[in-house]
């Protein structure tokens, strides 16, 4: 099935004017109405596929602090590898949005 995930989720129109403190969000095809995902008990994929197709080709130039202590961040090595927690997370990030990176290293200690 190719349908986009936002198209299982269930979703309603909302009170516009209600000061309600579900999330909601206004429509992009139908002027002055809101919708809610949360309203009806699932997950706004609609936004998500919209920034993903927004960023999607785009470069991030990405800075790494190096060499600073394994699972509280990152550790760099000269042939421009990075692990850790954080190029983890940006790693899965980048990839599941099909952006590029451009990675440098900075490191917080002299390198020996």
């Amino acid at each position: 099935d190719t349908k986009p995930r936002w198209c299982y989720a269930s979703w309603c129109y909302v009170n516009a004017t209600s000061n309600c403190s579900v999330a909601s969000e206004w429509s992009l095809h139908f002027l002055g109405r809101r919708y809610s995902y949360e309203t009806c008990a699932s997950i706004n994929h609609y936004k998500s596929t919209l920034l993903d197709q927004f960023l999607e080709g785009s470069v991030f130039r990405t800075v790494y602090m190096t060499n600073s202590g394994g699972w509280k961040g990152s550790t760099c090595y000269d042939s421009g590898v990075c692990e850790g927690p954080i190029p983890y997370f940006f790693d899965r990030l980048f990839e599941r949005s099909r952006i590029t990176t451009d990675v440098k290293m900075r490191y917080l200690t002299p390198k020996l």
